[in-house]
Order: structure tokens, then sequence, then C-alpha cells
């Protein structure tokens, strides 16, 4: 039995091989006779090599008006981009590194940012002491000087760190605390990171791979097992051919089969999907135009706030700079304390300020990159979900470049360049057709996503409710 599954997956790799070199003569576009004249292997071989290779290649399926399917493979037979292990572990690798980083910077910045304040500002009260105090009224100084430390720091810590209690007030009146407020030290963290990074402590957790997989069969499911590449579009926003390669890919992972319809529409079956024990249903993923994206914000803090963490930073940076590089400063701390600071002391505070300052101002360019991305899905989110609501009412979906939906022009903004540039990314990704209407007005016309929704429907029809159920069951080994 071994030596039969080890003989069997060697003719299989060879067979393999020998259709690859078939396709590649074909530039990738081939029938099953094609490939079964081209290679000489038995058909049925030829069949089950060719679904195993869709999984494994670009590729996707078509189907001409005769009904005959046609096995579209990317003309160099590039395989799929699958997440590797190494891609994965260097992935989470620049995870763990970027956390560590943010994490270290977390506890410099409750350590040196409060502790060089008050470091700075001891330093800067004793050089004015010493500049303006007699010798001997400095000797007094210097207690009340200690005293007056004592009272900044515990200032500082508590407007840094501590919350005040509920219904804290000063006076009679008690101030309600606001649920939504947060510690000082954590808007600190805002503006460093960004409000995501500031609530995290631990490590990120890994995103489950298969989470987007299991909405996607959840609404097969609901859809009786039948889909078309327009229903993929409704969930994820593809292009329709990008739908297609990956339905052929759920058809070989999901034992499913292909369908064509009597107009010649293409659509993926898997009615291994349909059975269940219980006749319970997983949600239904919402469709991808339905939930627009907001605007990445930089730091998630008011103006006021980004002001005072500004202004703190801006002092350390200040008083940094002119204690490691102005001698009359560092003199007249040593003729006020009596004592040599390391010019390293100095040397850290300067470098943890400009890292408070250039770290937010690097990650300005990131946020605004996303978030012209995120404008860009939400005006295709607009258009997309015209579209599907004209095919879903059975009109046939179009858009008119001249006069867009209200949806589409106000996520754009004030960019209507935006809105157009992405009708026609539309009208590419899901085979639209330009033509000019009766008035020689321009019209976007896409046919094949009512062909696609329609067939569906059709087919749908067909299937009982029989198919969803478990028949009776003749033996079972818990009775055995």
């Amino acid at each position: 039995m071994v030596e039969r599954d080890a003989q069997r997956a060697v003719d299989e790799r060879m067979a393999e091989r020998q259709l690859v070199a078939a396709l590649k003569k074909r530039g990738g576009k081939a029938t099953l006779g094609d490939l079964v004249v081209a290679t000489g292997l038995p058909k049925m071989q030829t069949e089950n090599v060719l679904r195993a290779m869709l999984g494994r290649y670009q590729s996707h399926l078509a189907v001409d008006d005769q009904g005959e399917l046609l096995y579209l493979f990317d003309p160099a037979l590039r395989p799929r981009q699958q997440d590797s292990a190494w891609r994965r572990f260097w992935a989470r690798a620049g995870t763990v590194l970027w956390w560590l980083f943010t994490l270290s910077c977390k506890i410099g910045i409750m350590l040196v940012l409060v502790g060089y304040f008050v470091f700075f500002i001891a330093l800067a009260l004793a050089a004015l002491i010493a500049a303006t105090a007699s010798s001997k009224d400095n000797k007094r100084s210097s207690s009340g000087l200690g005293d007056l430390l004592f009272v900044v720091f515990r200032l500082v810590v508590q407007i840094f760190f501590i919350m005040p209690p509920r219904g804290q007030g000063y006076g009679r009146r008690a101030l309600p605390r606001d649920p939504t407020a947060r510690p000082f030290y954590k808007k600190v963290f805002s503006f460093a990171f960004g409000p995501e990074a500031a609530e995290r402590w631990g490590l990120p957790q890994q995103e489950d791979p298969r989470a987007f997989e299991r909405g996607l069969l959840a609404a097969i499911r609901l859809r009786k097992g039948v889909i078309s590449a327009t229903d993929l579009v409704r969930y994820t926003g593809w292009s329709l051919a990008r739908a297609d390669e990956e339905a052929t890919r759920l058809l070989v992972e999901y034992e499913g089969e292909p369908e064509v319809s009597e107009e010649g529409t293409l659509l993926y079956r898997f009615p291994g999907l349909l059975v269940s024990a219980d006749g319970q249903q997983h949600a239904e993923p919402p469709p991808w135009h339905r939930e627009p994206e907001t605007p990445k914000q930089l730091t998630g803090n008011a103006t006021g706030t980004n002001v005072g963490i500004v202004l703190m930073n801006g002092f350390n940076l200040f008083a940094a700079a002119s204690f490691l590089f102005v001698p009359e400063a560092q003199a007249a701390v040593y003729q006020a304390l009596q004592l040599v600071i390391p010019s390293g002391v100095y040397l850290v505070g300067l470098i943890f300020a400009l890292l408070l300052f250039l770290v937010p101002v690097l990650r300005t360019f990131g946020v605004g990159a996303e978030n012209r991305r995120r404008q860009r899905r939400n005006v295709r989110r607009a258009l997309l979900g015209e579209l599907l609501r004209e095919a879903d009412s059975g009109k046939e979906p179009s858009l008119r470049p001249e006069g867009l939906p209200g949806t589409a022009t106000r996520a754009a903004g004030d960019k209507p360049g935006l809105a157009r540039a992405e009708t026609e990314t539309l009208l590419r990704d899901l085979e639209g057709e330009p033509e000019a209407d009766d008035a020689s007005r321009l019209i976007y016309r896409f046919p094949r996503l009512r062909s696609d929704l329609d067939a569906a429907r059709e087919l749908r029809k067909s299937v009982g409710a029989a198919s969803t159920r478990l028949g009776e069951i003749v033996y079972s080994s818990q009775e055995a």
C-alpha cells in the first residue's frame, strides 16, 4: 500500500511537469482536450492533476458559449502568493521588534521625561540662584530649593501619572470625572506612537489567518453553496479577475465544482459545505462596501494636550542642549551645587527629547499615506455599493463619470479627481464597457455584475432544503 502511494505521487509529479511544459508552450491557456493531446496522459489523470495545479499556480477558469471549460494559468506558471514559514517569521519578528522599541520608549517616557523635566528645572533654578544670590544667602536658598523641588516633583507626578478619583473637586462643588479621560502619560504615548499603541502593553496577538476564510465560507453556505465572482467582490472589494482566481482556489481547497449556466456564466458550487448536523448558520460577514474606514489618527489627543507635550519636551531639549554645549551654564551649575555632572547625563536627555519629536514626525508620513489609501478605498466602496444595489434590483449597473453618486463625491472630499480616478479603476476591475447614451454622454456599463448575480440566483433555486440537512442515521459506531 505504501509503495503504491509512493508510486502514485511520483506519477503525479511527472504528470505535473509535463502539464507545466505544455501550458507554457500555449501561454497558460488550454482546454482539457488540448492538454490530453499535448501530453498523452489519460484524461482522468490529467483532470485530477490539473485540479491540484489550480490551487498551486496563479490561475482561474473561463467558459465559452458552448459551455466548454478553459483553464487559464499565468503564462509563466508562477505559484500563488502564499505566506511561507519564513515570511510569517520575519513579519512576526518585525512586529516584536517594534513592540520592544515602543515598550522601551514608554518606560523611558515614564522615567526620563518626568525625571529630566524635574532635573532640568532644578538645574535651571540652581543656576539662577547662583547668578543672583549672595554667597551668604546661597545656603539658605539651597535649602529652600530642595523644598521647592519636592513640591514640583509631586505636582508633575500627580498631573502625569494619576487621574483624580471620581467626584474629587475643589472647594464646595465636586467635579465629575470624565469616563473617557486618560492619564497624561498615556497621552504622551499617543503623541509618540499613536492611540492604538498607547493602550497596548503586552505583545500583540497574532491575527487568525483563517478568520477571513471562515467569513467567506459562511457566506457561501448562506447562499446555498453557490457563488459567482461578483458575490466574492461583494465581500472583498476585489477585481473580478482576482475574484475568479480566488474562487478557483476555493474550488480546489473545499472540493467545489464549476458550473456553467444556460447563458454561459461561470459559477462555483460547493455542495460539501451545505450539510449541517444541527442546522446552525454562522454569521454572514458584512458586505465590504458597507463598512467605510475612518481616518487613522496621528495622536488622538486634543490640540492643547499636544501643545503641552511639545512645550514640556521642548524645554527638556533646550535645557539638555544648553547644559551640554554652553560652558557658562555648566559653570553656573557647578557654582550652585559644587558638583560636576557628567556630559552623558545631558546627552541622554538630549537624545530622548529628539526621539520624542522625531518618531511622530516620521509617523506623519505613514499615517498620511494610510489615510490616502483609506480614502481611495472608501470612494471605491461608495461606487461599488451603488453598482451592487442596481444589480440586486435587477437593473444593469452603470455609472456616469460626470454625475457620480453623492456618496462617492462626499467620500472623495475636495478631490473630485479622486472619484473620477476610482471610477476608471472600477471600469477595468469590473470589466465595464464605456459607451455613449442617446444624448452622446459617456456612460460606463457593468453587465457582468448583473449576469453573475442573476445566474447565481437561478442556480440556487434548484438547491433543495434536503441538501442542507442530514439524512436518517442508519448506523452509528456509538450504538455498536
